[in-house]
Order: C-alpha cells, then sequence, then structure tokens
C-alpha cells in the first residue's frame, strides 16, 4: 500500500512528497520501518496482512504486512538497493 502524493506546503509551488519509484537505498533501518536515502520509508502494518490496516500512511511511504517486515528484515542492511516498480 502506497501514501498519497502531495506538497510539503499548501499552494501550486510546493516541492511534491511522491511515492518512491525506480532505485532507493536503505538508509537505516529500525524495528518497524526501513528508512530510506531521500526519507521515504517502508512501514509495517499494524496487522499481519497491510490491506487490513486502516490507519492512515504518511505521504511518500509505503506500508507492507508485518509477516512480510519480519521476513525480510534479517536480510537487510544499510546501504542496500531497494527498487519500486
Amino acid at each position: 500500500m502506497f501514501g498519497p502524493e502531495k506538497g510539503v506546503t499548501p499552494g501550486s509551488d510546493s516541492l511534491p512528497v511522491v511515492v518512491p519509484r525506480g532505485q532507493r537505498n536503505v538508509a537505516r533501518i529500525e524495528e518497524n520501518r526501513i528508512v530510506l536515502e531521500g526519507g521515504n520509508a517502508i512501514e509495517a502494518a499494524q496487522t499481519d496482512v497491510a490491506s487490513a490496516d486502516t490507519s492512515p500512511i504518511s505521504p511518500g511511504n509505503v506500508r507492507i504486512g508485518r509477516t512480510d517486515m519480519q521476513a525480510i528484515m534479517p536480510n537487510l542492511t544499510a546501504g542496500m538497493p531497494v527498487y519500486f516498480y
């Protein structure tokens, strides 16, 4: 699940916060988040399946199920590339 794209500040000249596309690198790994270079994050849902979590997703971020997050965490390192298509 992807968070919405929106401007940082109101108005037509605002810089957009966009859904990540292409290659990003892992900046740091937290307990329930993978923070990417540039500030976007992959966040664990509060439920095992991301679609069952109805809480809002921060703009520009991605949500995955908690079980998926737990499965990939042991294989992550800072600097590792992440791809979004």
